[in-house]
């Protein structure tokens, strides 16, 4: 996400804000749940919503993932109520991307 985030932050030059990037690699990130396509383009639009959020989200979250303490890598006692909320928000995130999915009426395979 902070790749993409670079990627955004110079979309003066490289025309690829969120929006695009969401909408180019959403599939990809989050795949699909039929190969049928109906399903496809219907899974479309909360695939890049899912995918905006993701990129929008602070670039400190996403970085606090790369600060790995070697000594404590195993240790689960490191890791800080920030970051078990943070990770937390992303599982809220694509819980409701299925749920969105379902109430939409597409069939799980």
């Amino acid at each position: 996400m902070l790749h993409l985030q670079t990627v955004a932050s110079n979309s003066h030059v490289n025309k690829m804000d969120a929006s695009n990037l969401a909408r180019i690699l959403g599939p990809t990130i989050l795949g699909y749940s039929s190969n049928a396509p109906e399903v496809i383009v219907s899974e479309a639009q909360v695939q890049q919503s899912v995918v905006s959020t993701l990129i929008g989200i602070s670039s400190d979250y996403w970085s606090s993932f790369l600060a790995v303490d070697q000594e404590n890598i195993l240790n689960t006692k490191s890791v800080t109520p920030e970051k078990r909320l943070a990770f937390n928000w992303c599982l809220l995130l694509l819980q409701l991307f299925m749920i969105s999915l379902q109430f939409s009426g597409i069939s799980h395979h």
